[in-house]
């Protein structure tokens, strides 16, 4: 089976199914499903699409969890949204998703050097002076620096 595009850019989203032939099933007593048809809310970005499922999750602007529409909301609603109740973090990965392909072998070791390094967030004077987080920084800008030079 071929995924539409927009599915495939992850723009859309399934809100139900539905079956269309109905079988016996000899090893019961009930029907099973042959065939089904898959209903999906399609929006122009993945973003929009998040966010409305977001919103329908957290039940703002009077959408509901269940609602089956596949209706947008207007610019002026967007300051009606209490945004700390929406999690973004799909697009968050999609991002990173997006900027890890087109990294190369090098590329992608800074990226995963840089991601074990740890931090602690909320301290910023240990943030500050983490030597060797910022040594194996340094480090690494040093290695590649040197390569691009070749």
């Amino acid at each position: 089976m071929k995924r539409h595009p927009t599915r495939l850019l992850k723009k859309c989203y399934q809100v139900s199914t539905k079956c269309k032939v109905k079988v016996f099933n000899p090893f019961g007593k009930s029907k099973s499903c042959a065939d089904r048809e898959f209903y999906f809310c399609c929006y122009n970005s993945p973003l929009a699409r998040i966010v409305m499922q977001q919103i329908k999750k957290t039940g703002q602007l009077g959408f509901s969890e269940d609602d089956k529409s596949c209706v947008g909301i207007r610019l002026d609603q967007l300051e009606q949204l209490d945004w700390s109740k929406l999690d973004l973090s799909e697009w968050k990965s999609l991002i990173l998703e997006a900027q890890n392909a087109g990294l190369n072998d090098d590329q992608l070791k800074i990226m995963e050097k840089l991601s074990e390094q740890t931090l602690a967030p909320t301290d910023t004077a240990a943030t500050l002076e983490n030597n060797s987080t910022s040594d194996s920084i340094a480090e690494l800008v040093m290695y590649f620096s040197d390569r691009d030079e070749d």
